[in-house]
């Protein structure tokens, strides 16, 4: 029975870490510089863009709350003496002076096939994104920094099984993809926000 025991502790195990996020990143090298990312920062508004809804909720609050894990994905780097940046939804930007237009940050979520980094930077507005979910609620997302249409940096996560909107895994997935999006900074000691 001891073995049993042990064994259905192993499997549970094993089972909480497939749930988790994934997160992966990559630099064009030859175009991204921590210079750059901290130039495209430094406006009021860093147009965002965000693309698909998995979820049984409106866009607009899927928005916001994709927002809210961006922020907070900053807000454990160390920016001293630099502005964080304000990450906001395209059609919220209307005064060109308080942004740089030419920089943006695009997310999708489930994209669809063909929906890659560089189409999210060639155009993000007619870039388009599965709104459904896979029957195992598998969601994937895919985060870019681009200037003028080219990409800069990428992350891509994924998320195993039911998801919810208010899922803790999701926000942290977000948030992180944002951090690893501009690998620049260095973490402070002991500044912890509960993200993973």
């Amino acid at each position: 029975m001891r073995y049993m025991s042990q064994a259905l502790v192993a499997l549970a195990a094993l089972t909480a870490a497939a749930c988790e996020s994934s997160v992966y990143s990559v630099i064009q090298e030859r175009l991204y510089s921590p210079a750059r990312a901290h130039f495209a920062q430094g406006a009021k508004n860093f147009r965002t863009f965000v693309m698909g809804n998995p979820f049984d909720a409106s866009q607009e609050s899927i928005n916001h709350m994709i927002i809210e894990d961006m922020r907070r994905g900053m807000q454990r780097v160390d920016t001293s003496l630099r502005r964080r940046p304000k990450f906001t939804i395209d059609s919220a930007v209307t005064d060109a002076a308080d942004t740089r237009p030419e920089y943006w940050v695009a997310l999708a979520l489930n994209p669809a096939a063909g929906i890659d980094a560089a189409a999210l930077c060639a155009d993000p507005n007619n870039a388009r994104a599965s709104s459904a979910t896979a029957p195992s609620g598998r969601i994937e997302a895919r985060m870019v920094f681009c200037y003028d249409g080219r990409v800069l940096s990428t992350t891509h996560g994924e998320l195993e099984g039911m998801i919810e909107a208010d899922d803790p895994r999701f926000h942290d997935m977000i948030a992180t993809m944002t951090r690893e999006l501009f690998p620049y900074r260095k973490y402070r000691n002991g500044f912890d926000d509960g993200l993973l």
